[in-house]
C-alpha cells in the first residue's frame, strides 16, 4: 500500500500493523514511519457484553468487545464528521472549553523546532494541529484517527488553509511507528470512550512510540465532575446512555502513570466559566488559573495529564 509520498522518500508499507490504514491526503515528512514494525502491545481479551455501549460508564471495567466498540465508534464519528465542528461552535460552554483547551496542551507542549516531530491521536477534525498552526508552530505534525469520516473533514479544512499536516487512519493500540521515533503525542478526547481495563495497553503503545524524554499530554474525564452531573443534571444522564464516558478518579491517576516521570495534572472546564467570562473575563481568566495548580482542578470537566518517558529506562 503507498501511504506516504514525501521528500523524505517514505513510499512503501508503512503502516501494514496498524489496524485501520488509508490512502490518506498528506505532504508533510514522514520518514519516521515504521516499516513493518511488530506489534508490542498486546491486545485485549475480546469478550461479550450484554449491555453493549449502554452500560453504566462509571463503572466500565467489564471488558466490552473491543472489535464491536471500534465499529460503534467508527459508525459514530463518521455519521457526525460532517457537521461535528459546527454543533460545537454553536455551544457557547463546549466552543470555551475548547478554545481554553487548545490554549493549555499548547502552553504544556513547550518550545518546538521544525524537527520536532508531533503525533495526535484522535486527531478527529484536525481542530487542535490546525490550532497550533495558526500558532505559528512549525514543527511536524501528523494525526492519527479511526474515522475516515473526520480524517476526510480535517484533511480539506488542513488543505484550505494551506496547512502542511499529515493525516492518516489507524489503531491506537498498535501505532504504525517505530520505537523511540516520536517527539511529542498528544491524545485529547479518547480515553473515556474505552474503559478503564485497556487504558494501561493504551498508554503502553504510546510508551513504546515516544522517545527518551518526550512528552506525552493526555486528557481524561473528571469522576468528580462527572458524578455531580449525573446525579444533578438529566440532560447529561441521557446524554450518556447514548455515548458512554468513562470517567477517571484523580486520585488514581498517578498509579496509572507510575512508568513516566514529571507528572503534572491540571483541570479544564470548569462549569459556567464562559457565562463568567461574558460577565468579566478578569475574573474568568483568575477562576481558569486556579485550574492549573490548586484544589479547583478537582472540578473540573477534563483532567489535563503532561507527563515525560524517562530518558534513563530501567
Amino acid at each position: 500500500m503507498l501511504l506516504f509520498n514525501s521528500n523524505f522518500g517514505v513510499s512503501d508499507n508503512r503502516c501494514e500493523t496498524a489496524a485501520f490504514c488509508i490512502n490518506s491526503p498528506v505532504s508533510t515528512n514522514l520518514a519516521f514511519m515504521s516499516a513493518k514494525h511488530e506489534v508490542r502491545t498486546k491486545m485485549p481479551t475480546i469478550i461479550d457484553q450484554e449491555n453493549d455501549l449502554s452500560a453504566d460508564s462509571m463503572n466500565e471495567d467489564k471488558s466490552p468487545d473491543l472489535e464491536g466498540l471500534r465499529s460503534k465508534l467508527i459508525h459514530l464519528y463518521d455519521h457526525n464528521a460532517p457537521r461535528y465542528d459546527n454543533d460545537r461552535s454553536l455551544n457557547e460552554s463546549l466552543h470555551y472549553y475548547f478554545d481554553h483547551a487548545h490554549r493549555a496542551v499548547d502552553a504544556l507542549i513547550g518550545p518546538t523546532n521544525k524537527d520536532t516531530l508531533h503525533l495526535d491521536m484522535p486527531v478527529g477534525t484536525g481542530r487542535f494541529l490546525i490550532y497550533l498552526r495558526e500558532q505559528d508552530r512549525n514543527h511536524r505534525m501528523i494525526g492519527i484517527d479511526i474515522s475516515k469520516g473526520m480524517l476526510d473533514v480535517a484533511a480539506d479544512t488542513s488543505r484550505e488553509n494551506s496547512f502542511d499536516i499529515a493525516f492518516s487512519q489507524g489503531d491506537a493500540f498498535s501505532l504504525p511507528f517505530a520505537d523511540n521515533s516520536i517527539d511529542v503525542l498528544t491524545s485529547l478526547r479518547m480515553f473515556h470512550l474505552f474503559p478503564h481495563c485497556y487504558w494501561p495497553g493504551l498508554l503502553d503503545e504510546m510508551h513504546r512510540v515516544l522517545r527518551p524524554g518526550g512528552i506525552l499530554i493526555t486528557e481524561l474525564r473528571n469522576a468528580a465532575r462527572g458524578t455531580a452531573c449525573q446525579l444533578l443534571v438529566p440532560g447529561f444522564r441521557k446524554r450518556r446512555k447514548q455515548h458512554p464516558h468513562v470517567f477517571v478518579n484523580p486520585l488514581s491517576i498517578k498509579p496509572l502513570f507510575r512508568r513516566w516521570e514529571n507528572m503534572h495534572m491540571q483541570g479544564v472546564g470548569l462549569d459556567a466559566l464562559a457565562k463568567i467570562h461574558r460577565l468579566s473575563p478578569l475574573i474568568a481568566r483568575s477562576v481558569d488559573s486556579l485550574q492549573r495548580s490548586t484544589f479547583v482542578r478537582y472540578f473540573s470537566k477534563t483532567l489535563i495529564i503532561r507527563a515525560n518517558k524517562p530518558r534513563q529506562l530501567n
